[in-house]
C-alpha cells in the first residue's frame, strides 16, 4: 500500500516524503515532479511547477495534475507527495484513496506562510489575504479527506517521519 501525503504548500510533504521513503525502503513520487516531466515532454520547455501553472492557467494545470494522478493507479509500495491543490478535484481524491492511505501534514498558516514567502507567493494568489482564504478552504478538505492527520508544528522532519512510521508500520 502507498502512503500519500496531502497538505498546504509549505507543510513539508516533499521533505517528509523523501525521508519517509528512505527509511521505509519505498519509492518516492512527487506529483509536481510528474507534472513537470509531462509538461517537458509536451512542450520541450523545462519549467518549475509555478511557471507551468502561470503558463497554462488553472484549468489546464489542474487537468495535467489529474492526468498525473490517474497514472499512479498501478503504483505500489511508494510514498507519494501531492501538490497542495490536488484535493480540490474529487477524481484525484478517489484515485488516491484507491491506491493508498492519505496522511494530512497539518501546519498552521503562519508557519506555512513563513516557508512560502522565502521563495515567492504561489502563482495562484496575489496577496497574503488570498493565500489565507485558500488555506482555510483547503484545510477543511484536507481534514475531511485524510485517513489520518499529523500535526507538524515545531517538529523536525525526523520526528514527523518517526510518528508516521509508528502509526503506519503495516502499510
Amino acid at each position: 500500500m502507498n502512503i500519500i501525503l496531502i497538505g498546504f504548500k509549505g507543510s513539508g510533504k516533499s521533505s517528509v516524503g523523501k525521508l519517509l521513503a528512505s527509511k521505509l525502503g519505498k519509492n518516492f513520487i512527487d506529483t509536481d515532479q510528474l507534472i513537470q516531466e509531462q509538461h517537458y515532454l509536451d512542450s520541450e520547455k523545462e519549467l518549475k511547477i509555478s511557471d507551468i501553472y502561470r503558463a497554462l492557467g488553472e484549468a489546464k494545470f489542474r487537468n495535467l495534475e489529474e492526468e498525473a494522478i490517474a497514472k499512479l493507479s498501478p503504483i505500489k509500495n511508494s510514498i507519494i507527495a501531492t501538490g497542495g491543490g490536488a484535493v480540490l478535484n474529487q477524481n484525484n481524491i478517489d484515485c488516491l484513496k484507491k491506491i493508498g492511505t492519505l496522511i494530512y501534514l497539518e501546519l498552521s498558516f503562519d508557519a506555512c506562510y513563513s516557508r512560502i514567502k522565502q521563495e515567492a507567493l504561489p502563482a495562484y494568489v496575489d496577496s497574503e489575504e488570498e493565500l489565507t482564504s485558500l488555506y482555510e478552504e483547503r484545510t477543511k478538505i484536507y481534514q475531511h479527506t485524510a485517513d489520518s492527520t499529523f500535526q507538524t508544528e515545531h517538529k523536525s522532519i525526523e520526528s514527523i517521519v518517526n510518528e508516521i512510521i509508528g502509526a503506519h508500520h503495516g502499510d
